[in-house]
């Protein structure tokens, strides 16, 4: 659903299957993409509320458009990212992140890098033009989240040690070079 400041609905979304459990803005805020870890990501156009585009893969578990708003990543719970076309809804790519989970994703402000993150699985940093892996950092078991500074010369990473208590996760800054 949409509801304007005042807590007033304006426009219910067609949507199918249960509820977002992750949505995201478009750059330009023409476009909403809400996940679902048992169900498809889907695609809507805020000003009328209408289906775009229902993406042909379950279990998301994380989404981010690319600056331009052309591409939209996606972290799977299967251990998948995916770059889809955000215009036709085609996939343009799948690649394994290499950890059992893929958590979270994200855009440097270029749009030419994608870090992703999850469980017992290196930080990827990828080419997100091909989705080829550029490197891979070593760090925590269990990486719950990645986010790029605005400048995109850091990367932030948040996450624990399998097993251990999530009260001593830590974060860790990485320099982009």
């Amino acid at each position: 659903r949409i509801y304007d400041s005042t807590g007033k609905l304006v426009r219910s979304l067609e949507r199918t299957g249960a509820g977002g459990l992750r949505a995201i803005f478009s750059p330009d805020g023409k476009v909403i993409a809400v996940g679902n870890r048992n169900y498809e990501t889907q695609l809507f156009e805020i000003e009328s509320g209408k289906l775009l585009h229902t993406l042909e893969k379950k279990q998301t578990h994380d989404i981010v458009f690319s600056p331009d708003g052309k591409r939209l990543a996606i972290a799977y719970v299967d251990g998948n990212i995916g770059l889809w076309n955000v215009e036709n809804g085609e996939l343009l790519q799948m690649a394994a992140s290499g950890g059992e989970e893929t958590y979270s994703v994200d855009f440097n402000r270029k749009g030419d890098l994608l870090a992703s993150s999850g469980r017992r699985g290196n930080v990827v940093l990828w080419d997100a033009a091909k989705l080829t892996k550029l490197k891979e950092l070593n760090a925590q078991d269990w990486v719950i989240q990645v986010r790029f500074s605005s400048d995109g010369a850091r990367l932030l990473s948040a996450g624990a040690k399998e097993g251990g208590p999530r009260k001593q996760g830590e974060v860790m800054v990485w320099e982009v070079k």
